[in-house]
């Protein structure tokens, strides 16, 4: 059952690029806070996708503390890399961040691995749909309609399982996390309809909410209010 979960993660991730990539450079009549959520949708699935493949395989190599370390370090790199490249150099930046995003994922696989609580492979399924739903009917005046919806779906989400504590967990746990990061796109979308320079990563991963992440971007934005 695993196998098909991560199998379907992936497809969704694929598919959902490949839209971000038609919408953002192809499609001319798309609007930038449209092309945003879409970049958060294909960050939210690829990081989840590779969260899930690492729980389900659970490699030895990750039970050795140096690695966790040279993990932790190259994460924190590739961040770091990323937001002080140039916002022009878009092939670079978005190797910076499929790269951090990589290492970021195999840290939290870490964390889950450590608890033993495979179950969030299934409850990762919660966010695939709120942003499955969030490109496509994502509009100002839908926006508190939907977030009902996603609380709603997060309740069903919670009486499909058992009375297993690590499902509960599991399902609280991811559910508070995509409520969130939507809720705080929903609630710039005057700041994200208005901006005047167009750096779709780099406005998507503000709402990523990654520790490593916002450490360096508010160091970053520190910086260049200095200059």
């Amino acid at each position: 059952m695993y196998t098909l979960i991560i199998f379907i993660y992936f497809v969704i991730t694929i598919c959902t690029i490949f839209y971000t990539y038609l919408i953002t450079n192809k499609k001319k009549d798309t609007e930038y806070i449209e092309e945003v959520h879409a970049h958060m949708a294909s960050i939210m699935f690829f990081h989840l996708s590779i969260v899930a493949l690492v729980v389900f395989v659970k490699p030895s190599f990750l039970n050795n503390i140096y690695i966790s370390i040279l993990n932790t370090l190259l994460s924190v790199m590739f961040s770091t890399l990323f937001y002080f490249t140039d916002k022009d150099n878009k092939k670079l930046l978005y190797f910076y961040n499929t790269m951090y995003l990589l290492f970021a994922s195999i840290l939290m696989s870490e964390i889950i691995l450590y608890f033993q609580n495979d179950t969030f492979v299934y409850s990762f399924a919660l966010v695939f749909v709120m942003f499955i739903c969030d490109i496509f009917f994502y509009k100002k005046d839908r926006k508190n309609k939907l977030l009902v919806g996603y609380i709603v779906l997060s309740v069903l989400g919670l009486s499909l399982g058992t009375l297993d504590f690590n499902y509960i967990y599991s399902v609280i746990t991811v559910a508070l996390y995509g409520l969130v990061v939507l809720g705080y796109m929903y609630y710039d979308h005057d700041y994200l309809k208005e901006k005047v320079t167009k750096y779709h990563l780099d406005d998507a991963l503000k709402y990523f909410l990654d520790f490593e992440g916002t450490i360096v971007r508010t160091i970053d934005d520190y910086l260049d209010k200095q200059n």
